[in-house]
């Protein structure tokens, strides 16, 4: 502010004194025309471009934090502001408008000649004192940098910079506008239905339709075609096992090499078998005489087959049906 000449105040003198008015008390509308008009300009911060003006003088008091209040608040949606940070209030003993930080966590800092002398109003989590605001002093909060705009007269007028338009101003109240509540029918208490019980009543509709058969759809049988097959040809019983002869006593399993080279020796090696015992020296020998089996006898159920199973080595890149 500007400095005042001291002695161009005149002296105390009681005759001076109103003398009062017996109409009452003073209309609080013409206090209000008579206090210092107060803009906050964001000039700095993550807020939109096109609002950056907030007319502050209209409230007695206007609080600025992160979450929205049904008073008059200034909200900066970010982290670094606490939801209760800083307030802003008309201080009618000294007829100026004063700021406090009401125990936010990052701070509320003052600035009034310029970024290098910031100040911060108080420590973390501590309400500071209420701290006067003057004309082009520089709030910072968070990332959002306000310049104060503060005008007097009688009647006190914003300048150019600092009047509020339709497309700039920022609104301090939550007052919903006309395009929300024209796209918001009034919904009456009896059309209000709790969460819970609207999706159980939507569950059972879902459930009752799907339950419902479909007309035109025939329903989907079963059909045995082996219950049919089986009353067209009739059941097949395999053909009763029958038992081997027994080998002689002495005989050793047979033993045939069909081990093939070439197709063209297929005939001469099937037809050439080989007589020759098993070794008692073979390991399959010893291990089937040591599990009770006797040379000559059979493996498997019912005393099974005496010969060897034979070995079909496939020839390999063979045509189809080739042996």
């Amino acid at each position: 502010m500007a400095s005042v000449d001291q002695s161009s105040y005149y002296e105390y003198d009681p005759s001076l004194e109103y003398p009062g008015d017996d109409s009452g008390p003073l209309d609080s509308t013409s206090a209000k025309s008579q206090r210092k008009t107060l803009r906050l300009l964001i000039i700095r911060g993550a807020q939109s471009p096109k609002r950056r003006v907030a007319v502050i003088d209209g409230h007695d008091e206007v609080s600025i934090g992160r979450d929205t209040s049904p008073t008059a608040r200034l909200r900066l949606k970010e982290m670094a502001v606490s939801k209760f940070h800083a307030t802003i209030f008309w201080d009618s003993g000294s007829e100026e408008w004063s700021i406090v930080d009401v125990g936010s966590v990052h701070g509320t800092f003052i600035s009034s000649h310029g970024p290098a002398s910031s100040t911060r109003l108080s420590r973390a989590r501590t309400a500071s004192a209420p701290r006067t605001l003057t004309h082009l002093d520089e709030i910072t909060i968070g990332s959002t940098t306000l310049l104060c705009h503060i005008h007097s007269g009688s009647p006190a007028l914003p300048c150019d910079e600092c009047s509020p338009t339709s497309t700039n101003e920022i609104p301090l109240l939550n007052i919903p506008t006309m395009a929300s509540t024209s796209q918001a029918p009034p919904v009456s208490v009896a059309h209000k239905v709790p969460h819970k019980r609207a999706m159980a009543d939507l569950k059972t509709s879902l459930l009752s339709l799907s339950a419902v058969p479909r007309t035109g759809v025939a329903a989907s049988t079963y059909v045995d075609r082996a219950a049919r097959r089986r009353a067209a040809v009739g059941i097949s019983t395999p053909e009763p096992r029958q038992a081997p002869d027994p080998p002689g006593p002495a005989q050793p399993p047979a033993r045939r090499d069909v081990r093939r080279a070439s197709p063209s020796t297929h005939s001469s090696v099937a037809a050439k078998e080989r007589v020759e015992p098993i070794s008692g020296e073979n390991i399959g020998h010893r291990i089937l005489l040591k599990q009770g089996w006797k040379p000559g006898a059979g493996l498997g159920l019912d005393e099974g087959s005496a010969e060897i199973i034979e070995t079909i080595v496939r020839q390999p890149r063979a045509g189809l049906g080739s042996r």
